[in-house]
């Protein structure tokens, strides 16, 4: 069973855990935003217009799907994380099922490492615009799977709770480290093996899942 996420959760702060922000543009119109319904409007809007195609925000959107394999303690030897040099995007040569709750943390966390690298702590279930049109993306594989999960209702609220405790895991400070650590060198070198990614988890003393029988 995941735990419920923590009502205390604070805003997550790039300065506490020495990382700088990804620049994007339109990152302001949250600041715009005055009530919970502008907020959500807001960032609607934001995730709509924002690609956070950066080399390095990619990165850090790779580096997350890594490190919830990691957290539930599933070897990562013998893959391979690459930044393509010739069009939009990565890839995450890291096996990512779709049959269970664990699983979809996994897809989750990408999207998420990638807007808290960006300074933005999403409010709602993350999801594209334009998922549709892309069968293979996260937003359409995470969509499919809370169906899955979910006797074919498309549950957000259900989302967001995983993802939730995404964030908790994500944003411990120890577990953030190693992602900034392994989206740097992914973003400079344009691959990362999985036995690079486990050494830089391991030597930063990255969480792992204490009850591996919790996560199916």
């Amino acid at each position: 069973m995941l735990s419920e996420p923590s009502k205390s959760r604070q805003v997550f702060n790039p300065a506490k855990v020495g990382k700088s922000n990804v620049t994007i543009p339109g990152a302001n119109i949250l600041a715009r935003a005055r009530n919970t319904e502008t907020q959500a409007r807001a960032e609607r809007e934001m995730m709509a217009t924002v690609e956070l195609d950066t080399r390095l925000s990619i990165a850090y959107h790779e580096a997350g799907h890594a490190a919830m394999v990691y957290w539930r303690c599933e070897s990562l030897h013998e893959r391979r994380l690459v930044l393509h040099a010739d069009r939009f995007g990565g890839a995450n040569l890291v096996p990512m099922y779709e049959s269970c709750k664990s699983d979809l943390m996994v897809l989750v966390g990408g999207n998420l490492a990638q807007l808290l690298a960006a300074g933005i702590v999403p409010t709602r279930p993350i999801r594209k615009p334009n998922e549709y049109r892309q069968p293979n993306g996260d937003s359409t594989r995470i969509r499919n799977l809370v169906k899955a999960l979910r006797a074919g209702k498309d549950d957000r609220k259900y989302q967001f709770e995983v993802q939730e405790r995404c964030g908790e895991i994500i944003e411990a400070p120890k577990m953030w480290q190693a992602i900034s650590a392994i989206a740097k060198k992914l973003a400079s070198d344009g691959v990362i093996t999985g036995e690079e990614c486990e050494r830089l988890f391991e030597a930063c003393g990255a969480p792992r899942c204490p009850q591996t029988g919790s996560l199916s």
